[in-house]
Parts: structure tokens; C-alpha cells; sequence
């Protein structure tokens, strides 16, 4: 079996309009050949497989897998049943990277003994323009942090430097071969909890610097609207908040997780403004999480505060009109 450094997994489905420009951002990756590009065709009704398909006449560390439709969870799950890489990265098919810091990671990879890398990010519009830059703008280019610091940095809201988002984080492939990806949407954020939880002393590093591009798309999976994506962003919430209790995490954290809950539950609850049920059925769900401790507890992070409390009325406004 080959010895590769990295396996990139890719799920694609119908990104026919995105596949070829995000895997070209990958840069030095595709033509090293310690890198194997699995790209999963998810049953695409659209030209995403004849793609796929050109790209490795291309790149010779290409592999295309095509499968029936089974969706993202399902295809990560077999992308990560068949990655061979010392390490993988979990990409999304519709975005993209800034290949000129690709090099910096592939030197990380090589040289350092991590468990986890994780880098800044750029939200994005669809026409390349940058709606939000998201590190921790540090004067230190490399970061080492603790678990804890981690995870206070992945629940902390505001800025978000580290988001529950995969595709901005490289992990050491043994600790996850065995991890399953949970069938719903949402599912990133309890994945990389239980990950980092799972295991003491993690050599985790931060690079301060935009890697990855996370296009805002309306049409895609997590800003449409559906009932399945209120049940399964509450029950994402609910995941996490068990593994905290599991783990026993301190009391900061708790309050962390709980101000970042409720701004992530009002959120999808006011991507669904148009259902009436959908967001009824936010707030009354998230009753558990008491919105008097948006009045009641100490908040630093005004930014984080003024968030909350505009989705509080914001969704308290559309219940009321409808």
C-alpha cells in the first residue's frame, strides 16, 4: 500500500458549476504525489461526474469513486473507510483554497508530528467577494494550542477564528478511521468535539492565516430551508451540549456553549422565517437553553451579545406576524 501524507476527501453532488475551480485551488496538492484527491460522486444527476472524471485525465493522484446517492454523511463515511493518507481533509466540493498558502501547510504536515491542523477562513460570495475574514489576527503565524484552548476558541462565537466547519481542519487519519459521520446535516461541529474529546495531549496547531474560502450559497445544503434542517441543527446543538456534560468540561465552557446555541438555534430558525411552524418550533425547543441568561450573565463579547439578541426579536417578530 502506498505510504501518502495526506488523503483529500471530496463529496460531490451536482457541483458541476463549482467542482473544476475548487479542485484547481488545490494547487501544489495535485501534483504531489504523498497526496491522493478522492473525489465521491454522491449520485449527481448533473455533469459532475464527466468532471470529476477530466480532472483525473489531469492529475494523476485523482481518484473518482461514483456511488449511489446516499449524502454527505454517508459519503464522507466512505471516503474515510478508504483514505490511506497519514493524515485527511475532509473538502467541500463547492469551495475553495488560497493555493499560495498550500505549501505552509504540506511543510507542516511533513515536518510536524500533529494530530490536528486547523487554519483561518474567508466567507465568501458567490462572485468571489470576502463578506468576513475569521482568524485570530495574532502577531504568531503557527500556534500551538491545548485541547482546552481549543475548544474554548471552537464554542467562543464572535469572530469565530475556529469554526465546527471540517474542511478547515487536517486531522491525523488513525484517530478517526473508526469515527462515523452521523446522518444529518450539521453534523461537523459534534464530530470535531468528540474528535478533540476522545483523546488526551492532542498536539493541535493553529495557522493564523485565511486557507480556505467558504462560499455562501443559498441553495446550499445548510442555508436552505427545510424541516430537516431545523430538526437536525437542533439535534447537532444537543449533541454537543451532551458531550460536554459526558466530559465533565468546566463551567466557562458551559456558558460558551449555551450563548453559542442559542444564537446558532435563532439563526436556523430565521433561515426558515418563511415556516411559521419551523421557527415556533426553534424557540420552544430552545427553551432548554433559557433566554434570560442573554440579560442575566456576564457576556464580554458584544459582538456576540448583539447577535443574540437581534435573531431573539428578529424570530419573536416573524412569529408574531405570521
Amino acid at each position: 500500500m502506498k505510504n501518502n501524507l495526506l488523503s483529500i476527501v471530496i463529496p460531490a453532488y451536482n457541483v458541476d458549476n463549482y467542482l473544476e475551480n475548487s479542485v484547481k485551488s488545490l494547487g501544489n496538492f495535485l501534483f504531489d504525489t504523498r497526496v491522493e484527491i478522492i473525489i465521491l460522486n454522491d449520485g449527481s444527476t448533473d455533469r459532475t461526474l464527466k468532471i470529476a472524471n477530466h480532472l483525473k485525465n489531469i492529475y494523476c493522484n485523482i481518484t473518482v469513486i461514483d456511488k449511489k446517492n446516499g449524502g454527505l454523511s454517508d459519503t464522507r463515511n466512505l471516503g474515510n473507510s478508504i483514505a490511506t493518507g497519514k493524515y485527511i481533509y475532509f473538502f467541500d466540493a463547492d469551495d475553495y483554497l488560497n493555493d499560495d498558502k498550500i505549501s505552509d501547510v504540506l511543510d507542516l504536515l511533513e515536518n510536524k508530528d500533529l494530530d490536528l491542523l486547523c487554519f483561518g477562513y474567508s466567507k465568501v460570495s458567490e462572485a468571489g467577494d470576502m463578506l468576513s475574514k475569521h482568524t485570530l489576527n495574532s502577531d504568531i503565524f503557527i500556534k500551538n494550542l491545548s485541547s482546552l484552548e481549543f475548544i474554548k476558541l471552537l464554542l467562543s462565537g464572535g469572530n469565530e477564528p475556529i469554526a465546527g466547519y471540517l474542511p478547515t481542519k487536517i486531522i491525523k487519519h488513525s484517530l478517526v478511521k473508526q469515527m462515523k459521520f452521523m446522518q444529518m446535516n450539521y453534523e461537523d461541529m459534534p464530530f470535531v468535539l468528540e474528535f478533540v474529546l476522545k483523546y488526551s495531549g492532542l498536539k493541535i496547531v493553529y495557522m493564523d492565516s485565511v486557507v480556505y474560502n467558504y462560499v455562501q450559497r443559498n441553495k446550499s445544503i445548510t442555508h436552505s430551508s427545510s424541516e430537516k434542517n431545523m430538526i437536525d441543527k437542533l439535534f447537532s446543538l444537543q449533541l454537543v451540549r451532551k458531550l460536554i456534560a459526558e466530559y465533565r468540561l468546566p463551567n466557562d465552557i458551559i456558558v460558551l456553549n449555551n450563548k453559542r446555541s442559542v444564537v446558532a438555534a435563532l439563526w436556523a430558525s430565521s433561515i426558515n422565517k418563511r415556516r411559521l411552524n419551523s421557527a415556533a418550533v426553534a424557540i420552544a425547543a430552545n427553551k432548554q437553553f433559557n433566554f434570560t441568561f442573554l440579560f442575566s450573565e456576564p457576556c464580554s463579547n458584544l459582538y456576540l451579545k448583539i447577535k443574540m439578541l437581534y435573531y431573539f426579536f428578529y424570530n419573536k417578530n416573524i412569529i408574531r406576524s405570521n
